[in-house]
């Protein structure tokens, strides 16, 4: 998933703790802010603030914010074209069939489903793309 600790990120040989228990007089490192590795340009600069009124200290993230130069997003989009084919909607209409199918029981949640589904198909799309760019 390429999840990163932003702290240790961008100090990595830095020994600082967010608690501290009283009750066993040490210091641990247990409270993280995580993000996605590709995104690590947004952030620009992270610290442990103390507090002296609780046993947590507090993690402060800046955020590179760039209204005049915003950096492009490498998120990919689905081409609605893509879905007047019919062979592209006979193979959604398949895997979400699929999806439903192993995923049928009490536990799974309508929002894990969606997720589900919208992973697997852009998945299944951006696998399809790379395959007919390759093949040219």
């Amino acid at each position: 998933m390429e999840l990163i600790d932003i702290f240790r990120t961008f100090h990595p040989k830095v020994t600082e703790y967010t608690f501290f228990s009283s009750a066993h007089g040490t210091f641990s490192k247990i409270d993280h802010i995580l993000g996605h590795r590709p995104s690590l340009f947004k952030f620009k600069k992270i610290e442990i603030i103390s507090s002296i009124f609780s046993d947590h200290n507090g993690i402060k993230l800046e955020i590179n914010y760039n209204k005049n130069n915003p950096k492009k997003s490498n998120t990919w989009r689905l081409n609605s074209m893509l879905l007047n084919k019919d062979w592209v909607t006979r193979e959604i209409k398949e895997e979400i069939k699929n999806i439903l199918e192993t995923n049928d029981n009490e536990n799974t949640t309508i929002q894990y489903l969606w997720d589900t589904a919208k992973a697997v198909l852009r998945g299944k799309f951006i696998t399809s793309l790379l395959q007919k760019t390759r093949k040219k």
